[in-house]
């Protein structure tokens, strides 16, 4: 309990100087609401937590690069990461996504991102 709160607060500090913020086995449940607001981030890692869906609110990022949501509880990846300028790289793997459908998915990450952009248009 504290030394996961420890952890998630000395995350958040560093990604103020680092441009990237790492809540990877956290044990998430959902994006942190404190998360949502730091939108100079360039990197984000949500691997191996229980995140069920990635918050709207990650459209703010517009600095976002790189989003990594392996091994969690995903079923979809939002069409707003589409409306993302600078959004080139993903890793989804270990979820069970249906949207974008497999058949794009196993295209890689540069399809999916090909699909939610003409999604988010």
């Amino acid at each position: 309990g504290h030394r996961i709160i420890m952890d998630y607060l000395r995350r958040m500090c560093a990604s103020v100087f680092e441009g990237q913020l790492n809540l990877s086995r956290l044990g998430l449940m959902k994006m942190p609401e404190d998360c949502l607001m730091m939108t100079h981030i360039r990197r984000l890692n949500l691997m191996e937590n229980r995140i069920d869906e990635v918050d709207h609110g990650i459209g703010r990022f517009t600095n976002l690069t790189d989003l990594m949501v392996n091994a969690n509880r995903l079923t979809e990846l939002p069409s707003v990461l589409g409306s993302l300028p600078r959004f080139h790289r993903i890793a989804y793997e270990d979820n069970t996504i249906v949207s974008p459908p497999v058949s794009v998915q196993n295209k890689g990450s540069d399809a999916v991102i090909a699909y939610l952009k003409r999604l988010w248009e």
